[in-house]
This record gives structure tokens, sequence and C-alpha cells, in this order.
């Protein structure tokens, strides 16, 4: 799997706009910060665009990434890597 175009295809999906993100392999941290520029996304991408791989066994890919009103969360379940989509609760509403 490509780190990269896993990440994109599940912003997506989602359909929200991208805050930042904080991803992690045993070797390195990958970081986009908050109120990124163009070029800082652009080399944040350039820099997961690498393949690792996600099916059973140990936990290759770690992290978060922040959207509007939601987040990200690099999960594992059963030996299989996956991205899993966390929403905020919406807040109450006086009456």
């Amino acid at each position: 799997m490509n780190a990269k175009e896993e990440l994109l295809d599940n912003i997506r999906w989602v359909g929200k706009p991208l805050l930042w993100a904080h991803l992690q392999t045993e070797e390195k941290d990958f970081i986009l910060y908050p109120s990124y520029t163009d070029a800082e996304y652009n080399a944040f991408l350039e820099s997961i665009d690498f393949e690792y791989d996600e099916g059973f066994g140990e936990q290759m890919l770690f992290g978060e990434v922040g959207l509007d009103g939601a987040w990200l969360e690099r999960h594992e379940y059963d030996g299989s890597e996956r991205w899993k989509v966390m929403e905020r609760p919406p807040c109450p509403r006086r009456p």
C-alpha cells in the first residue's frame, strides 16, 4: 500500500479539509503543522510517498490526521491496518 495515496483517498472519502497530520513509522515522524503553506503540504505528501505492508502482521504506520470537525486515527485490528474516522459529537443546543 502507498501511504500517500491511502491517506488522500481517506481524506477525499470523509470530504473534510485537512488541517494537520502526524504520521509515524518505527524510523521516522512525518508532520504537517496547522496553517501549512502549499510548499509544506507538497513536501509532506512527497515524504509519505512510500510503500508499506498494511496486511496481517505488525502495524507499520501510526498517526492521527486532523480534519475540520473530525480526525483520522491509524488503527490496527486483528493484524490489519486502516484509518478510522472519528467525529466530534454535536454540541447540545439550548431548548
